[in-house]
């Protein structure tokens, strides 16, 4: 047993069994037969990496030759060393050769393969790169994983990638460490080559700042590993210590004297990048300082008053902020003392009131706080804050000593003090008065009484002692010492005057002190305002109101000293203060007068003894009554015209009169005048003037009174489609009803006078009727055709335009053929190109309609759906069935069931294939219609056989050798006339005819000589041909008998024409009458297409039960197409 047969492989081993070699080297496969067989044939076998079947590429006989089948020697070489060893040999292997497998075998009884070997191609990269992170430098916090990825070139086999850091240069060995952190690694084949990309996922730390990470990338045996060209260096950060202040411990306190100068010195160490310090103190000068990793920062500034404060050091770094205290006290001597009593400042002089005492605190700001000494006149060093004094008798000076020592943290002591001082004043309350007539240095007035006499004019001064000065105050004649009156106005029973001071201690008590004496006084006056009173308490002025018939009484008064006497004068007269009237009358209108009388006695010396004093005071009386209206008429306008009625008004008194004119209850206007600018239907009713006045006699609510009178307007306006609808579907404008219900539509019409109304559908009048407001209209039975519009319209003399609306009645009804779209069941096509299916259905619901179609294929109806044969396109009522790409298989039958939720339709298609058109039918001369320049031809159109068919009529003079054409379109007519005209009178002319479409051209007619003059004979001779006139009388018999043999299939195209042109009519009658109409042709028999079915391709599916044939044309598809009608076959069920 061979060594490859205990290593497993068999008798026949290819060698060496990982075969190898660079890209554009020769390699060379050795295939050994250990076996005792005698070798006749070795087969060389490959498959390539992309395919899965071994190719033979080289059969060599024992002769060391190629047989079969010849070796491609500019690829491959082989040779025989031995008997039972072959070499082949690859000259040149490329990267396309790269797992290519190859295998040989030895034609020897009993052999078997080799065993397969792969190829492997070495293509040395040629390049790697760093490609993340893209910057120069990696800046990353400690302890943070960081990617690094690494690309290789493309390379044959699959490269590997090392990893390293270095602290120096790559070039010094002892720098350079490898990583062996979490790397993974993939490749990607382009152009047959494996491009790598290394993935290093690194966790830092700050030992490795300043490291340079690169990679390294080799992949054959021998190659010097190629090392990135990018090296980026690791900027690691990493955080400080804590900031500390030199010579002090966090939060101690530093003591300075004022004016002098402070000095602070912060440091803190480590930290990539470094960190920065501020100081958080006084805004003064700092200096940094950085030495190595450790920073300093130097506060210095000048100490002022009141101005301590906890400084912070602060350190600022991306990991955070950090920070140390210090509490700066400033040291001052006492400032000059201040002296509070109760809370309050004094100073200079304090106010105290007698008998009272006070306590003073001596206060003076200092740091460190000072201490305090009082002296005065009858105090002397009293030490403390506070000096308390009881029961002042008298005045005298206190004075306050403060003082101090500071003692700075750095530096000696210094001693300082200061002083201040106050007076002290006593305070006493006023007198009671006196008084002195005229002046204070006047006559005393003992009694305090004096009569005066009004218009007098005198004075009396008030006298009192106190501290501070009293001040004097008479009631009702202000703050004065002296009362002085001038011309006395009023009875005056007494005049007081108080003395009054306001003892203010400079702080404690304020007290008010009052003394005060009454001085009495008497004053005659005489009447000076008369009141006139009504009746009802109320005080009338120069006008009294009262309502005609009502009685009134008013009462004169005045106020004098002594009293007066009363009467009364004019339109109503009274001897005394009283004035009574039991009903008022117009006549009382006018002025009455109040005539008020007094005398007065002076009881003092003066030069008038008696004065005697009259007034009088004038009313206006008024008398109130209320307007009346005048007669109004009934009045008619017509709708939208304007409208002016004036209220006939004699007005009452107060002439001042409101109106309103009233409808239905409610304001309208409140003007004279009733105006509508356009008159509308709704403002049809009964319209009432209302006038009112209203009269408020004095003292009294007003009162209104109201006067009416009205009249009707009648307001003659257009018709207006008020409420349409279908009984039982009220306040519907879309309504669904079942086929073969009945449907009961209503109108109602506001109009006034009566409307003319009609309801149409499409373009029918359904019902009218003249003069009435409500029009109904009863459909007994519904039809799937009735779905549309309906509307109701009604109008009269007044409508510029008539009114209507609109209800959509929609009727459920099971799928059919729309009558209003071309139904095609047969459809003629060519091949290789697509033929479309189209069928248009009338149902309702039209919602979840469903389609299917079916192909009669294979004796069976098999549904289709969208594939590469078919396409299936349905949108609303219409489906289509396009077959892509028709070849001979596809002809035949095909059909389309259609389905709602009321019932179903099935259509039945065919679909044969496109052919040259028929020739020409019973070609002829019109004898009759024989002109001298002109001739008449008649033929019978054959089958278009599909596509759009013209005919070609040639004529030519009978020597003549060239022939004149002209193309007459078929437009479907079941017999043809065409007149050739400009022709030569009494010249015989050639005619010929035939028929093309875009397939080919029919077989041409028999030719017609005809000459351009009457002749008994013109029929014969249009008919007879002058080469063919013996063979035509001696085949007489044999076309009698042709004839007759064909007669039963030519009829039975006539009529199916005749009728055909019959339907086209209809059609062009129904466009003309402005409606999109269909012909239906009925009884037309289904025999007659048995051989069209039998020349399609496939067996044709079983005859479907129908009873007739229906066939459906618009006009405008006539015109559109002009081709053969087509036959819609309904099937039942």
């Amino acid at each position: 047993m061979s060594i490859f047969s205990r290593l497993g492989f068999g008798d026949i081993v290819l060698s060496p069994l990982s075969p190898s070699a660079a890209e554009n080297n020769s390699l060379t496969l050795t295939c050994t037969n250990s076996g005792d067989e005698s070798d006749t044939l070795f087969i060389w076998k490959r498959v390539m990496r992309n395919e899965s079947a071994y190719n033979i590429i080289g059969l060599i006989n024992a002769s060391c030759n190629a047989v079969l089948q010849p070796v491609d020697t500019n690829e491959y070489e082989y040779g025989c060393p031995s008997r039972k060893q072959y070499t082949w040999t690859i000259k040149k292997v490329t990267r396309e050769n790269e797992g290519d497998k190859y295998q040989c075998t030895v034609d020897s009884p009993g052999a078997n393969n080799s065993n397969e070997v792969k190829i492997s191609v070495q293509i040395p990269i040629t390049s790697v790169e760093l490609i993340t992170p893209t910057s120069s430098i990696v800046t990353v916090m400690e302890k943070t994983e960081t990617e690094f990825k690494c690309k290789t070139s493309g390379g044959l086999p699959e490269a590997t990638v090392t990893w390293y850091k270095n602290n120096g240069t790559s070039s010094q060995p002892g720098d350079e460490v490898a990583i062996y952190a979490l790397i993974s690694s993939s490749s990607v084949t382009v152009n047959g080559l494996k491009e790598v990309t290394s993935i290093l996922r690194y966790l830092l730390s700050r030992n490795e700042n300043g490291f340079t990470v690169y990679c390294k990338a080799s992949n054959t045996a021998g190659q010097t590993p190629i090392i990135s060209t990018r090296k980026p260096q690791l900027n690691i950060q990493y955080p400080p210590g804590f900031p500390h202040i030199i010579d002090f411990i966090d939060g101690v306190e530093y003591r300075v004297i004022e004016n002098t100068q402070g000095q602070l010195s912060c440091k803190i160490s480590g930290g990539n990048p470094l960190p920065t310090l501020a100081w958080d103190c006084y805004n003064s000068g700092t200096l940094v300082a950085t030495s190595g990793d450790t920073v300093a920062n130097n506060h210095t500034w000048v100490a002022k008053r009141g101005k301590d404060k906890i400084c912070h050091c602060r350190s600022f770094h991306y990991s955070g902020s950090k920070s140390v205290s210090i509490n700066i006290k400033v040291l001052y001597p006492p400032v000059i003392p201040t002296f509070i009593i109760h809370g309050t400042v004094v100073s200079g002089t304090i106010s105290v009131i007698k008998n009272n005492g006070f306590s003073v605190n001596c206060s003076s700001s200092s740091n460190p706080i000072p201490t305090y000494i009082w002296t005065s006149l009858d105090i002397y060093n009293r030490s403390g804050s506070t000096l308390n004094v009881n029961n002042i008798q008298g005045e005298s000076r206190y004075t306050c000593e403060v003082q101090n020592t500071m003692n700075p943290t750095t530096g000696v002591n210094v001693t300082s003090s200061n002083s201040s001082y106050f007076d002290v004043q006593m305070l006493y309350a006023p007198s009671i008065p006196t008084f002195n007539y005229w002046n204070a240095n006047g006559h005393s007035i003992p009694t305090r009484s004096l009569d005066v006499i009004k218009d007098d004019t005198f004075k009396v001064a008030c006298i009192s002692d106190g501290k501070p000065s009293p001040a004097y105050y008479w009631d009702n004649h202000g703050n004065n010492r002296i009362l002085t009156i001038t011309r006395i106005e009023s009875d005056k029973t007494s005049s007081v005057c108080k003395a009054t001071n306001t003892m203010k201690e400079t702080v404690g008590q304020t007290l008010t002190r009052s003394a005060s004496a009454v001085l009495t006084i008497n004053v005659l006056y005489p009447p000076s305002v008369i009141t006139l009173m009504y009746e009802n308490g109320h005080i009338l002025t120069t006008t009294l109101k009262v309502r005609e018939g009502t009685p009134f009484k008013i009462t004169c008064s005045s106020n004098s000293n002594p009293p007066s006497f009363y009467n009364w004068t004019g339109t109503v007269s009274s001897t005394s203060a009283v004035l009574n009237v039991n009903k008022a009358m117009k006549s009382h209108a006018g002025t009455s007068t109040c005539n008020v009388e007094n005398v007065m006695l002076r009881t003092f010396a003066n030069p008038e003894i008696q004065k005697t004093v009259r007034i009088s005071k004038r009313l206006d009386l008024t008398i109130l009554y209320p307007p009346r209206i005048g007669d109004l008429s009934n009045i008619s306008v017509v709708e939208d015209s304007p409208l002016n009625v004036l209220c006939p008004v004699t007005v009452g008194n107060p002439p001042q009169t409101t109106f309103e004119w009233l409808r239905e209850g409610r304001v309208w206007t409140t003007t004279q005048q009733l105006t509508i600018d356009a008159v509308s239907r709704s403002d049809a009713m009964f319209y009432t003037c209302k006038v009112t006045n209203t009269m408020q006699a004095t003292g009294e609510k007003a009162v209104s009174f109201d006067v009416t009178n009205s009249f009707y307007l009648n307001v003659w306006y257009s018709a207006k489609v008020q409420n349409f609808y279908i009984y039982g579907n009220e306040g519907k404008s879309y309504v669904v009803k079942n086929e073969h219900d009945r449907v009961v539509f209503i109108c109602v019409v506001d109009s006034n006078p009566g409307s003319n109304m009609s309801l149409t559908y499409s373009r029918e009048v359904l019902e009218t009727k003249n003069n009435v407001k409500q029009l109904t209209h009863v459909v007994g039975s519904t039809k799937c055709t009735m779905n549309g519009e309906y509307k109701c319209i009604g109008y009269n003399q007044y409508n510029n335009e008539f009114s209507h609306q609109t209800i959509d009645l929609f009727i459920n009804c099971s799928p059919r053929p729309s009558p209003f779209v071309i139904l095609r069941d047969t459809v003629s096509s060519a091949q290789h190109i697509p033929a479309v299916l189209t069928f248009t259905t009338l149902a309702y619901p039209e919602t979840a309609l469903e389609f299917k179609w079916y192909r009669w294929y294979k004796n069976v109806w098999q549904q289709v759906s969208n594939s590469k044969e078919f396409q299936i396109d349905t949108l609303n009522l219409q489906t289509n069935l396009t077959i892509k790409y028709v070849n001979r298989t596809y002809y035949g039958a095909y059909q389309l069931q259609v389905r709602n939720s009321i019932g179903s339709y099935t259509q039945l298609f065919y679909l044969r294939s496109e052919d040259i058109p028929e020739s020409p039918r019973d070609f002829r001369h019109l004898c009759e219609q024989l002109g001298e320049t002109s001739i008449t031809v008649q033929w019978i159109p054959g089958l278009d056989n599909g596509p759009r068919q013209t005919f070609v009529l040639r004529y030519r003079k009978g020597l003549d050798k060239n022939w004149r054409e002209i193309e007459i379109s078929d437009e479907g007519q079941d017999i043809m006339n065409y007149t050739v005209s400009s022709l030569i009178s009494g010249t015989q002319y050639e005619v010929v005819l035939y028929a093309r479409n875009k397939v080919g051209t029919s077989s041409q007619s028999n030719v017609l000589r005809i000459k351009t003059e009457r002749s008994s004979e013109c029929e014969i001779n249009s008919r007879l041909n002058e080469s063919t006139l013996a063979i035509v009388v001696g085949c007489v018999l044999g076309i009698v008998i042709i004839l007759l043999a064909c007669y039963a299939g030519y009829i039975t195209l006539l009529l199916k024409r005749k009728i055909d042109g019959n339907v086209q009519n209809e059609v062009q009658l129904a466009i003309r009458n402005g409606a999109p109409m269909y012909a239906n042709i009925s009884n037309l028999a289904i025999e007659g297409r048995e051989q069209d079915l039998a020349d399609m391709p496939n067996s044709m599916p079983p005859r479907l039960n129908s009873d007739d044939v229906t066939e459906y044309m618009t006009l405008d598809e006539q015109l559109r197409e002009n081709i053969e009608t087509y036959n819609n076959i309904n099937v039942n069920g």
